[in-house]
């Protein structure tokens, strides 16, 4: 693997940990973030649950919907592997420090999205919430969370994509909290109205059927 991280520069460190749901939203992302790679990870699903106490931040989430994944031998999740340098790991441990640390290798990527060479040296995770045992039936998803993912998807793999999303997630039975014109979520981003319309559009055509 030789001049794997010849792009990179010299003497620095590198890790990767995958995103498969706001984080595919490069807006989102830190701005000392060294590079982003679209990936397909095998053998998980997404869904949204209620939030462990412990990673309530504010009383306005309680009764948010958080998006989180489990495994699945059926299933396979598009994302993105997010690149940084070592330094920022433990920093990064601390802000995830609700969720569970599981590592990664490149078998657990589809092999026809293969990752590339560059990555292979690279320690590779993901941040998975635990099960809580209060579930709660009277969460809602947030809009301008909601908006967030679609809009990632949507840039990074297409309409294609946005169909995936919706077709590798449970849960979208729950009501949406309709904040899109006062955005709860501090990494809202500015959804336009042809946006808006597909999103719409998907959503009612695949769970809403309204």
């Amino acid at each position: 693997m030789a001049n794997a991280l010849a792009k990179y520069r010299k003497g620095e460190e590198y890790f990767a940990y995958f995103g498969f749901g706001s984080l595919v939203n490069r807006n989102t992302l830190a701005t000392d973030v060294v590079d982003v790679v679209p990936a397909t990870l095998k053998g998980w699903r997404r869904h949204w649950q209620a939030r462990p106490l412990e990673s309530m931040k504010s009383p306005t989430l309680e009764k948010i919907a958080l998006l989180n994944i489990h495994r699945n031998p059926s299933s396979d999740i598009d994302g993105l592997l997010i690149i940084e340098k070592l330094a920022n790991l433990s920093a990064l441990d601390e802000r995830e420090h609700a969720y569970e640390k599981i590592q990664l290798t490149e078998s657990d990527f589809i092999s026809e999205n293969s990752l590339p060479d560059k990555l292979v040296d690279l320690s590779i995770h993901v941040y998975v919430c635990p099960a809580v045992e209060h579930g709660d039936t009277s969460i809602s998803i947030l809009r301008s969370y909601l908006d967030v993912v679609m809009q990632g998807f949507h840039r990074e793999y297409g309409k294609t994509g946005l169909g995936k999303l919706l077709d590798s997630t449970d849960g979208f039975e729950l009501q949406i909290n309709e904040d899109r014109f006062s955005p709860v979520y501090t990494r809202h981003q500015e959804i336009s109205d042809q946006e808006t319309a597909i999103f719409e559009s998907f959503l009612k055509n695949q769970y809403w059927h309204k």
